[in-house]
């Protein structure tokens, strides 16, 4: 096949008004609400943005996380063997009360305390899908921001380029 008759990664990408997306300055319960009214459709992530620039792509699972970090990033005391009581899912139970206070104490803050701005490749919306693919293999990502003149426009996920895969495969 040549490389002409590939699609764009614009004819495949989810325009950005259908995908979970917020501002920085909205609150954690907010956040998690637009992930989970979205997840119904395979969206697992969320973008964030301050005002039109895009700062961040999270999952719920990472707000979560970050929502309590007196649960999830308790220092694990030194011990024979090398056991760590805090990464024993199996003890899960003991901190479910200080979970719970954590997540009421916090879920009202606005993302931005604890949301870490950090580098994401993105992908041109006149890229052919090749390469939204490649940057997904290399990078290890289901989804990638689709930008026009530097604008997130959208998100490409490895499913919708799988469907164009399989019906090249054919």
């Amino acid at each position: 096949m040549h490389y002409d008759e590939y699609k764009k990664v614009k004819d495949v990408m989810i325009p950005l008004d259908e995908y979970p997306h917020v501002q920085l300055n909205v609150n954690i319960y907010d956040a998690l609400l637009e992930i989970q009214e979205k997840a119904a459709k395979g969206f697992r992530h969320l973008l964030i943005f301050d005002k039109t620039h895009l700062i961040a792509v999270v999952s719920a699972r990472e707000i979560l996380r970050d929502m309590a970090p007196g649960v999830f990033r308790a220092a694990c005391p030194p011990t024979v063997e090398g056991y760590c009581p805090q990464e024993d899912p199996s003890l899960a139970v003991l901190w479910e009360d200080s979970f719970a206070r954590e997540c009421k104490k916090n879920i009202m803050k606005p993302l931005e305390g604890i949301i870490t701005p950090g580098p994401f490749a993105t992908v041109d919306s006149e890229a052919p899908i090749t390469k939204a693919l490649f940057m997904m293999l290399r990078d290890v990502k289901n989804a990638l921001p689709v930008t026009t003149n530097h604008a997130i426009i959208g998100v490409v996920r490895l499913p919708n380029i799988l469907d164009l895969i399989l019906e090249k495969c054919e």
